[in-house]
């Protein structure tokens, strides 16, 4: 009798089990999310739930975990229980950086732009650069600008930043022209642009093999011809502006082009009053022939000049620095004919000067 009391009771439990369902399932807005980002999980098959670790009791949570986390969901339906898991994995996001090859540029000058931390880069603006995709790009700017990239990693974006300084660059150019003085060429040039003209460095090429560093010198061609000139200006900055002609330099003789020595001087056209003569009473050079030593006296107001004296070849033999009056040491040069130039601020004088023994 007694076992048949609790099949009885067993056959009533059943029975009233009959129709509670307690099956939860758990779905994720995305399994995979990146770090700072949210997922929302929402449970069916159940009427009570309790989601772990958050302890919330919705059947809809809206998570922000912070590293790869397992959620187990707990659910029941009257005296029914079940539970159930599920992962959401959390991928870090990228460190983006970027490294410039230089971080300050001449204009029309270019440099690299250097991105890390992820596995494929977006660029902008794409205007002045030689691509908007991948990790390293040329850049190009006429302006200094700022550079944004941003890196993938498997779904998960960050960005940098990077600035880009573009300092001017010196603009320069030249004209050149005949003196009055057969054989002598005067040459104006003109300086803009970059940091101001006493940090310039000057490169003169003269087409003939010869070179000059200072800003207004002299050159002498042993032959006259036709010679490519080129100027190179760099400021403080590195940054360069070149200019360069074909100049036909020739001495001209009753309309006939004579092959013969000839002198180009470069002249500060931003003075006035500037001229080049061979004026015999605007400077005195004695003795002359000389031998030993020479005596110079040029009136001018400036204390120091350039004296500069040439070989018929053009090769320059004597470069220094001198009073307006001084006595010069020539016991070095060879007998033979000499160009000498002088040249003040506002005055390139040329005279012939001769050595004998």
């Amino acid at each position: 009798m007694k076992n048949i009391y609790i099949l009885f009771l067993c056959s009533l439990f059943i029975n009233i089990m009959k129709g509670q369902v307690c099956t939860p399932t758990v779905i994720a807005s995305s399994a995979n999310i990146c770090s700072g980002d949210s997922v929302i999980l929402s449970a069916s098959g159940a009427t009570n739930y309790t989601w772990m670790p958050s302890g919330e009791f919705t059947s809809i949570v809206n998570e922000k975990p912070l590293s790869t986390t397992i959620y187990t969901l707990f659910a029941s339906t009257g005296a029914c229980t079940s539970s159930t898991t599920i992962q959401i994995n959390v991928s870090p996001l990228p460190s983006v950086a970027i490294s410039a090859f230089n971080n300050s540029i001449c204009a029309s000058n270019s440099t690299s732009l250097i991105a890390s931390g992820a596995t494929s880069y977006s660029w902008s603006p794409s205007i002045s650069l030689s691509d908007s995709v991948g990790q390293v790009v040329g850049a190009f700017p006429n302006t200094t600008t700022t550079y944004t990239v941003i890196g993938d990693n498997n779904g998960c974006y960050s960005s940098a930043n990077v600035t880009l300084y573009v300092t001017s660059s010196p603009v320069v150019s030249f004209s050149i022209q005949a003196d009055a003085i057969p054989h002598v060429w005067d040459l104006y040039p003109t300086f803009t642009g970059g940091l101001p003209p006493n940090t310039y460095t000057y490169f003169w090429d003269w087409g003939d093999g010869n070179n000059s560093n200072i800003q207004y010198p002299s050159h002498t061609y042993s032959v006259a011809g036709t010679y490519n000139i080129v100027l190179n200006v760099t400021d403080a900055n590195g940054c360069n502006g070149v200019y360069s002609t074909t100049a036909n330099l020739f001495k001209t003789t009753n309309n006939n082009q004579v092959s013969t020595m000839i002198q180009v001087n470069v002249i500060n056209n931003l003075t006035t009053g500037i001229q080049t003569t061979q004026n015999n009473n605007f400077i005195s050079v004695f003795p002359n022939p000389a031998s030993e030593e020479v005596y110079i006296n040029m009136p001018t107001s400036e204390r120091e000049l350039l004296l500069e004296i040439f070989d018929l070849n053009g090769k320059l033999v004597m470069n220094k620095k001198i009073n307006f009056s001084s006595y010069i040491d020539v016991s070095s040069l060879n007998n033979g004919l000499y160009t000498l130039t002088i040249k003040a601020e506002n005055t390139v004088v040329n005279k012939k000067l001769t050595i004998v023994r």
